[in-house]
């Protein structure tokens, strides 16, 4: 069998995130993020397939003595949603459409304290679901009200999926104010806009999330021999 190099694989999977932006459409919602490996290479990436496209600019935040530095694509005037740090780990959020309302005397992360944090301070996945378990719930920019015994009331209104230089990945959602992480099975992992541990909660069936693995399922050609650079 022939190999891939990992100018195709990527460059295939850049088709894909495009052909299912071009078929099914941008919308505020329309995003979708994704982790595959084979053999030595992981791919790790999303779309966001909006109308935005104002300010766009790259923060870059250095190591520190205790951190790891990490660098974030995105609009200044927009919330950062993405980013990737010197250890190989990448991070990608995208909406919900059904957000849960919560009530914490911890003051809720918005998207870039939460992600800022996150890639400054986690190298793996299992390292992310420890620190994310210790981290009150976010809101990932949705709306926060503090009342006048300092408790919030607040919603979170996305989901993030994370991924490993392994090629290990997993998404993390908040249904009912609970941290639940869904774990990569198998080559790949998506995310589009429904709650992977709630689909009833409202995005699903989406059309992306299932018609993309078929066309993964064709793009790609399974070997065992290693994958060429």
């Amino acid at each position: 069998m022939r190999t891939k190099t990992i100018g195709t694989l990527a460059a295939a999977f850049l088709s894909i995130l495009a052909c299912g932006a071009l078929l099914f459409g941008g919308s505020a919602r329309g995003c979708t993020d994704f982790c595959y490996s084979q053999g030595d290479t992981v791919l790790a990436g999303r779309s966001l397939d909006t109308s935005f496209n104002g300010n766009l600019g790259m923060l870059v935040a250095p190591a520190t003595a205790g951190t790891h530095g990490w660098v974030s694509c995105g609009g200044f005037d927009y919330p950062w949603v993405d980013g990737m740090n010197d250890q190989g780990l990448f991070a990608g959020s995208a909406d919900v459409p059904a957000p849960c309302t919560s009530t914490s005397s911890r003051q809720p992360a918005d998207h870039q304290t939460f992600l800022s944090g996150l890639l400054a301070n986690c190298a793996t996945v299992d390292e992310a679901i420890q620190w994310c378990g210790k981290q009150p719930t976010p809101s990932l920019d949705g709306w926060v009200h503090q009342n006048s015994q300092g408790d919030y009331t607040f919603v979170t209104v996305g989901h993030i999926l994370v991924a490993d230089r392994s090629g290990d990945s997993v998404v993390f959602e908040w249904p009912e104010g609970k941290l639940k992480t869904t774990r990569k099975r198998g080559r790949y992992q998506l995310m589009t806009n429904f709650l992977l541990s709630d689909p009833k909660a409202g995005g699903y069936p989406c059309p992306r999330y299932r018609w993309l693995p078929k066309l993964i399922t064709s793009t790609f050609i399974t070997t065992t021999q290693p994958i060429s650079f």
